[in-house]
């Protein structure tokens, strides 16, 4: 039995994937959103929108209903 792998909208054959598509937690881009391990107040949102990279661990994020934080490597999934 083969396993699909759903990437982009598109379903491929997991035998003709690369090693790097399984690597755990991919360095995020700008504009993507990450989940967030912990809220920073309780009423923040729980995901945060990536706008840049600012050192190789950290990068600056908006949460809704926060603002603009620094966010570190090990606060998102």
């Amino acid at each position: 039995m083969k396993h699909l792998k759903l990437v982009r909208g598109k379903s491929h054959d997991s035998s003709m994937q690369s090693k790097s598509d399984w690597l755990p937690n991919p360095e995020p881009q700008t504009d993507t959103w990450v989940k967030l391990r912990e809220l920073p107040h309780p009423y923040s949102h729980d995901e945060a929108l990536i706008l840049c990279q600012t050192c190789v661990d950290e990068w600056v994020a908006w949460i809704p209903n926060c603002g603009e934080t620094t966010l570190h490597r090990n606060q998102f999934v």
